[in-house]
């Protein structure tokens, strides 16, 4: 049975397209699936933690987390439901000495907690449920500092669930952070001076706020995509310098064993290759493509065996076709088939294929393909997985309207 649904589209869309079919109606019931989308800004990230005015990227930056709204319900951006989502701390302001518990010589000082540049541990902290494996974000303000750093902790106090290094150090600065827990989880959320740097300042403020979903993506090094735009919209580019972004070993929760897919591409004037999928756990899931027509406006899509090893051309269009157009991919993982339509006509009866793709476990990568190095190049714009029980009309159609077709 088919369960899974994955569109990828350019134009600007979502809740607010004024359709009765909206993408929010497509994650009700706890259905699996993810929803990846470039050209919101808000749900793109610089770091796991940056200050305010640098934790947002700008043209030219890479983004190193992008986030998935599939659980977010009916919001227009990111941003939308960050503002609406419940607080997890109580006091976030710190306003008054309540609900914060301090330790070494940590004292509330008026509107906020005073680290004296003291040794040892020193910190301030209130117990919480942490799941490991959830991402949080949140913000942590300071007062005055004088000397020292000191970090975040989210989740137990083990050192994988502190974020990064000791990054708070400077003074009247607003830190934004989101991160998944890494360990165990834990009770607690709180902020620990550096033992080898004490802290002496001021902490005024510390809001975390859980994001659902474990299927974020996150870039690795060097290699996170660098945001562009095209005079209309934002997106990533994942180039030649093998680029790709990767999910915190959730890929269970967004597909089943079967699957359909519905892609829309748009030209790639650069030559770029488009690489939809990549890997899991070293199965691939599907790879598909679309290679430009030296330059022309179309391309021509195509789509690999997704099996480990060597991609065999399961099928290739083998002309180019519009820059706007729209292909769906039926996979059947139970006989080990794949059907494809363009733009709703059937082009690829079920054929069988070999190595099927497993969905049980490991991650999703985006933008890299692995040993197809030439294959591992895109400017995403967004992606979006759901599920189903056969090809879908309705998403088809919101496609088509959203791409102007």
């Amino acid at each position: 049975m088919p369960l899974m649904n994955i569109v990828g589209l350019k134009a600007k869309g979502g809740g607010g397209g004024g359709g009765p079919f909206v993408f929010s109606d497509l994650y009700t019931a706890s259905k699996k699936g993810a929803w990846y989308d470039a050209t919101d800004k808000t749900g793109l990230f610089n770091g796991a933690i940056r200050s305010a005015g640098e934790f947002s990227p700008t043209t030219g930056d890479s983004v190193y987390v992008m986030a998935d709204r599939s659980e977010l319900g009916a919001h227009t951006d990111f941003a939308t439901w960050l503002a609406a989502a419940s607080e997890l701390n109580s006091n976030p302001t710190m306003a008054t000495d309540t609900a914060w518990t301090t330790a070494g010589a940590v004292v509330f000082d008026t509107d906020g907690y005073l680290w004296d540049g003291s040794a040892g541990t020193q910190e301030v902290y209130q117990s919480q449920s942490i799941t490991s494996g959830d991402w949080y974000i949140g913000e942590v303000t300071t007062g005055a500092v004088t000397s020292g750093s000191a970090r975040i902790v989210i989740g137990s106090t083990a050192a994988a669930n502190a974020l990064s290094a000791y990054d708070i150090d400077t003074g009247s600065t607003t830190y934004t952070f989101f991160y998944p827990v890494a360990t165990s989880g834990g009770t607690s959320v709180r902020i620990q001076s550096n033992t080898g740097d004490p802290f002496d300042g001021k902490i005024t403020s510390f809001s975390v706020k859980r994001v659902p979903g474990k299927k974020h993506l996150f870039g690795v090094g060097a290699g996170a995509p660098i945001m562009r735009n095209d005079g209309t919209y934002d997106y990533l580019e994942f180039d030649t310098s093998n680029r790709k972004m990767v999910t915190n070993g959730a890929v269970a929760e967004m597909f089943s064993d079967d699957s359909i897919v519905l892609m829309a591409m748009d030209a790639f004037a650069d030559g770029n290759i488009a690489t939809a999928w990549s890997y899991n756990g070293g199965t691939r899931i599907l790879f598909a493509n679309a290679s430009p027509g030296g330059g022309t406006g179309g391309w021509t899509p195509s789509i690999r065996n997704p099996g480990t090893g060597a991609f065999t051309e399961v099928w290739d269009h083998g002309a180019q076709v519009s820059t706007l157009s729209i292909y769906e991919i039926y996979m059947d993982d139970t006989d080990d088939e794949l059907t494809v339509r363009l733009n709703s006509v059937e082009e690829l009866a079920a054929t069988s294929t070999t190595g099927g793709w497993n969905t049980a476990s490991g991650n999703m990568e985006l933008g890299n393909a692995q040993a197809f190095t030439n294959h591992q190049e895109m400017d995403f714009y967004r992606l979006i997985i759901y599920e189903g029980t056969s090809f879908n009309e309705d998403a088809f159609d919101l496609v088509e309207s959203e791409l102007g077709l």
